[in-house]
């Protein structure tokens, strides 16, 4: 890869590579020489750092003449003695430095193949150190662990005492685990190196470690849809099989935004055959009692004790239980220790399915995926699951909008550009400002036109066209450092933050003194990670100016916050003095916008403390308050609006959601009937009114007010499954399953059922009877609706959503057994059921055996997570 690839996708060790950077020129520069050793498994990332260090090193002026760099290869077979070492150097540099090694070096190694072995090695010494002379020779070599074990203990130590006599060294290593070399304190090169263990990433390293290549490959598309619910849940299931190994990440990366199982099964699975050729080799490494041991965990499938592991490879306890010890610290294989005894099984998911995928001809690994794919847009359903916050509030904002325009619309006879301006500022409509700005700027092509531009678009939050325009300003005037800090600004916005920084430290350039500058370098620092640089750029602000509007208090904070702080509202502070009311409610709802919501309220208040009277600052505080989940307060703000303007339908209607928000049904269904009481009788109101009753249990009005509905225009299948809801609530099976079939067969192209109401459905058939035949009635009768409209993998994971219901409710043993014994006959042969039966069965035996964590154990480990997930156990 290239450096700046390598760059732009490193996460979590940015300080480790910074590290072995500034280790690296200080053995460069000075006598004090470092030994590095990076420890992690295969593809947790160990030769992306080596990488990374050598093109940073290599890129150095200042050093070019003060080192020497030999990159052994990463497999170096043939290393059995120091002069075979040596000699590998030599290859290194051939390659490294070409027309040097052929003028200088190649006639010398040459000759020593005319020599013993043991003439030679003295002879190619000193052709090294000779080579070297004055300068620093870095040498860069994996697998050391390999490397070593081929020297032996003399080629060791004569390698360790050529190093000391000598002192030219400085050595960057890599190694799987800590290895006898380094570990037994008789060894030559124990304590000798500095050792870094690599972690494994974190789900949110994952995240933005994807984010990074997609940016890298230019994939837009891929880079947006990670910050997705989807994307996110996506991740979460590579999570459990990657076991944070970047490398996995990064083969996964290619399959995230495969929306449909046919399309993802088949690229999955030749994946895995790609990868199976890595797991076997990484079986090779292995001795063959080890092997052995791997062999029988893959075939287990789950953990298993040390017991039985010596059992089944005929091995002592005491065998079994040292190779075991070897392969965790190895990275192969994971234990839980339970009272006495301890369990292992293989720690990579992936291992275990690859190896075994030729055997089962893919179809576990299909049904596997299947299951897995539907669990985890379990998320996304519950966030959609909001549908009058997500759905209302934005058709609403609208509105609002609307409603803004028209009260500020003395502004639009305004002839002048100026007060046209003014009058979007008002209305906080920044694309028409920063549309009359462009215009302006492409007539007068100055500099400062271009700048104020590019801030509204900044404020509009187009970032591609308010960078456009900071360059164009910076084409005019290249050293106005307010432009350049704009231009960080917008490219710290879009994710590029390196070029962001170059950005803010030219405007320090320009002007050492700016304030705004150092601040806005310090939030990039923060960023990437780097927060003792940012806390330094903080601090040079606070020098500059301590009155300055930063609280040094929260600087700590800052660092760890991404903030989003717009250059645009200096804009609105600059004018406080000059818009009275209006001006106050503006730039609360600029920073309503840019969700900073706490600001947002000391503006509105301003306002209102201006007139106490005015609607709108009310109606926007209630909405601000609502946003920070301040329910209590918003609810009294939207009452004294509907106090000094009873008959506003939108205040009422945003006191509605305050209180649904409180879960106050019965209140939000009065504020619904006072809508509708002024004349807004809408699709949306009745099929509010409708989702209100059913919450207050008012099932056949609720079956009215929806028709109502329906009859309005609504066709929504929120509303034709709500009807069959309140239908088998009313304990209507018969009826709520016509109402539900009706609904699937008025399905559109873009809709599909929400795998909530399902949930809903089948905590109905548990609560409304206990007997099992009234059970397996209406199980089967769902069985065939679902399967008609091919959405049978909804059941299946709701019979696992169900499962905390079904522990928590039912305080007889015999109703558990008898619900799973239902499902089991139904649905026992059903694919998309294999496995939520056998989480439900576990789940059942498991609370049958009092909680014995052993039952949970027999499941493999990512299955067995995701009913630890469900029934909220901890993991051990």
């Amino acid at each position: 890869m290239s450096p700046e690839a390598l760059e732009a996708i490193l996460v979590q060790r940015h300080q480790l590579a910074k590290d072995l950077e500034t280790g690296i020129r200080e053995s460069i520069l000075t006598d004090k020489k470092h030994f590095y050793l990076l420890l992690g498994t295969r593809g947790i990332g160990k030769t992306h750092l080596v990488a990374l260090t050598y093109h940073r090193i290599a890129k150095m002026e200042d050093l070019r003449d003060k080192l020497v760099i030999a990159w052994l290869r990463e497999e170096e077979w043939g290393v059995t003695s120091f002069l075979d070492l040596l000699l590998r150097i030599f290859r290194a540099l051939q390659g490294e430095y070409p027309q040097q090694y052929a003028t200088e070096l190649d006639e010398k190694v040459e000759a020593l193949y005319q020599l013993s072995a043991s003439e030679a090695e003295l002879v190619a010494a000193d052709i090294l150190r000779e080579f070297v002379g004055e300068k620093t020779l870095l040498l860069l070599t994996e697998n050391l662990d390999d490397l070593f074990d081929g020297l032996g203990e003399v080629g060791q130590k004569r390698f360790r005492e050529y190093i000391q006599k000598y002192g030219f060294f400085t050595i960057l290593a890599t190694a799987q685990s800590m290895f006898d070399g380094v570990l037994q304190n008789d060894a030559p090169f124990y304590e000798f190196f500095q050792v870094h263990q690599l972690e494994e990433l974190t789900l949110e390293q994952a995240r933005q470690l994807l984010r990074n290549i997609a940016r890298q490959e230019e994939k837009k598309d891929l880079e947006e849809f990670i910050l997705t619910p989807t994307g996110r849940d996506r991740i979460s299931a590579i999570n459990h099989l990657a076991a944070g190994n970047p490398r996995v990440y990064v083969i996964f990366s290619q399959f995230l935004t495969r929306k449909s199982l046919d399309e993802l099964v088949e690229p999955f699975m030749k994946m895995l055959d790609d990868l199976t050729p890595y797991y076997q080799a990484r079986m090779s490494w292995l001795s063959q009692q080890q092997r052995k041991i791997i062999e029988f965990l893959t075939e287990s499938r789950h953990a298993v004790s040390v017991k039985e592991i010596a059992q089944r490879c005929f091995a002592s306890h005491q065998t079994a239980s040292s190779q075991l010890k070897d392969l965790r610290g190895k990275g192969y294989v994971r234990s839980e220790t339970i009272g006495r005894e301890s369990f292992y099984e293989l720690r990579e998911p992936l291992m275990r399915i690859c190896l075994e995928v030729k055997k089962q001809k893919g179809k576990p690994i299909k049904l596997f995926m299947d299951f897995l794919k539907i669990w985890y847009t379990k998320k996304e359903l519950e966030q959609r699951l909001e549908f009058l916050p997500n759905e209302s509030i934005e058709r609403e904002y609208i509105l609002y909008v609307l409603q803004q325009i028209e009260l500020e619309n003395n502004y639009l006879d305004s002839i002048t550009v100026g007060i046209k301006i003014r009058n979007y500022f008002l209305e906080g409509n920044f694309i028409e400002a920063a549309q009359e700005l462009e215009k302006i700027a492409i007539i007068k092509n100055l500099g400062e036109d271009w700048l104020s531009a590019g801030t509204w678009w900044l404020l509009a939050d187009n970032l591609n066209q308010a960078l456009l325009c900071y360059n164009k300003s910076l084409e005019i005037d290249s050293n106005n450092s307010e432009a350049w800090i704009f231009r960080g600004i917008a490219l710290k916005q879009l994710g590029y933050n390196n070029e962001a920084l170059n950005s803010c430290n030219k405007a320090i350039e320009i002007k050492p003194d700016s304030i705004e500058a150092w601040i806005e370098k310090g939030h990039i620092l923060s960023i990437i990670e780097h927060y003792e640089e940012a806390l330094s750029s903080f601090n040079k602000a606070i020098e500059i100016d301590p009155l300055y509007l930063v609280n040094p208090t929260n600087i700590s904070h800052n660092l760890v916050t991404k903030l989003n702080d717009s250059k645009g509202l200096k804009l609105l502070r600059q004018s406080v003095d000059g818009y009275g009311i209006s001006f106050w409610h503006d730039r609360g709802y600029a920073l309503f916008k840019l969700t900073r919501y706490e600001e947002a309220l000391e503006s509105f208040d301003q306002a209102i403390k201006l007139d106490h009277n005015y609607v709108p600052s009310w109606n926007m505080r209630g909405k601000t308050l609502s946003y920070l989940e301040h329910y209590e307060e918003a609810l009294l703000s939207f009452n004294k609006s509907i106090e000094l303007k009873p008959d506003d339908p939108i205040t009422w209607y945003h006191k509605a959601l305050v209180l649904i928000g409180l879960e106050q049904y019965n209140e939000a269904l009065k504020s619904c009937l006072r809508i509708i009481d002024l004349g807004i009788s809408s699709s949306l109101m009745w099929k509010m009114k409708g989702w209100l009753l059913y919450q207050v249990k008012s099932y056949e009005e609720s079956v009215q007010s929806l028709k109502q509905a329906i009859e309005l225009g609504e066709s929504s299948l929120f509303a034709f499954v709500h009807i069959g809801l309140s239908l088998l609530s009313l304990n209507q099976w018969k009826e709520g399953i016509l109402a539900l079939t009706y609904a699937l067969q008025h399905l559109g192209n873009e809709e599909k059922m929400e795998i909530e109401y399902t949930k809903v459905i089948i905590s109905l058939v548990l609560e409304t009877s206990n007997n099992k035949e009234i059970w397996k009635n209406r199980i089967k009768s769902l069985l065939e609706l679902y399967s008609q409209y091919n959405i049978t993998s909804d059941l299946a994971i709701v019979v696992i959503d169900i499962i905390p219901k079904l522990m928590s409710e039912l305080d007889r043993d015999k109703l558990v057994q008898n619900w799973l014994e239902v499902w089991q006959e139904l649905a026992g042969n059903i694919p998309e059921f294999q496995i939520p039966l056998k989480l439900l069965d576990t789940a059942v035996r498991y609370r049958l055996s009092k909680e014995d964590r052993r039952v949970l154990l027999e499941l493999p480990i990512e299955e067995r997570k995701i009913l630890q997930q469900v029934l909220k156990l901890e993991e051990s």
